[in-house]
């Protein structure tokens, strides 16, 4: 990393502190904040029809945005919240596109984060999507086994779009 990058980033990049079921954002307003995990466990998810539905996790060293806010500016309607305690670091759009013009050379990094990103959310799709709940339980272990160790089954289970009582079940059948 450049120097002067490295220096710019320690004067912009904000921590913040969060304690076990904390929230980091809640709906109805924008958010232009990318946020780093450098400790600990978010969830990100959205209530309809009075279900929590799990939409993504972020753990040590993940990345965690509200996309349509961050890039529309448009409401979220996202909550993240703390799983456990949690360390961010944060930067908003504003600061980020300075940086961007300022240190061509993080254009790159930012490109291949968002192309991981993109992959990722690609293959949860094709993996998820009009599968079984055992299908999907098996790509899960398969691809992201770290959930099943960390996440409680209540939001995984929202995140696999099937029941608690379903994922119990497949936990106890394939055990």
């Amino acid at each position: 990393m450049p120097e002067g990058l490295e220096k710019w980033l320690r004067l912009s990049v904000q921590p913040r502190r969060l304690e076990r079921k904390d929230f980091l954002w809640k709906p109805g307003k924008s958010n232009q904040n990318l946020y780093f995990v450098q400790s600990g466990l978010l969830r990100i998810y959205h209530r309809t029809g009075g279900k929590e539905i799990s939409f993504a996790f972020a753990k040590e060293q993940d990345i965690c945005v509200c996309l349509n806010s961050f890039f529309d500016g448009q409401d979220t309607i996202e909550y993240i919240q703390a799983l456990k305690k949690t360390t961010v670091y944060y930067i908003d759009q504003e600061q980020l596109r300075r940086a961007y013009a300022s240190f061509p050379e993080l254009n790159y990094t930012g490109r291949l984060i968002a192309e991981k990103y993109l992959l990722l959310l690609y293959r949860r799709v094709a993996g998820m999507w009009m599968q079984k709940a055992a299908d999907k339980y098996r790509w899960t272990i398969q691809h992201h086994p770290w959930l099943l160790e960390r996440i409680p089954s209540k939001y995984l289970a929202s995140y696999m779009g099937m029941t608690p009582v379903m994922l119990c079940r497949l936990k106890k059948m394939s055990a």
